[in-house]
């Protein structure tokens, strides 16, 4: 592939009036389809890392609700958000050493 083809947008553009919007590039289109923090846009990588977060705690609220159906709610919440943040930091330590 030569610079010339990677540098265009992973979706079309679209001319509205004076306005023209050139979509997404390639590299912030593969970050969201990957869950991956990495793309130029900072905006775009802490939405990444929000969802990446709420997937976290809904699949680990979900093994402790199996694991112990009779447990508070509101105590395990925050717990299992704990744990979420944990594994986020511990995925960009990982990231970064690479």
């Amino acid at each position: 592939m030569s610079e010339k083809q990677g540098s265009f947008p992973a979706f079309p553009f679209i001319k509205k009036f004076t306005e023209v919007y050139r979509g997404l590039t390639k590299r912030q289109y593969a970050a969201i389809m990957l869950q991956v923090p990495e793309a130029e846009e900072e905006w775009l990588n802490v939405m990444i890392r929000r969802s990446k977060r709420l997937d976290l705690i809904q699949a680990a609220m979900h093994d402790v609700m199996v694991a112990n159906p009779n447990c508070i709610l509101e105590d395990m919440t925050t717990w299992v958000c704990k744990i979420a943040d944990a594994c986020l930091v511990k995925e960009a330590e990982t990231r970064e050493e690479k």
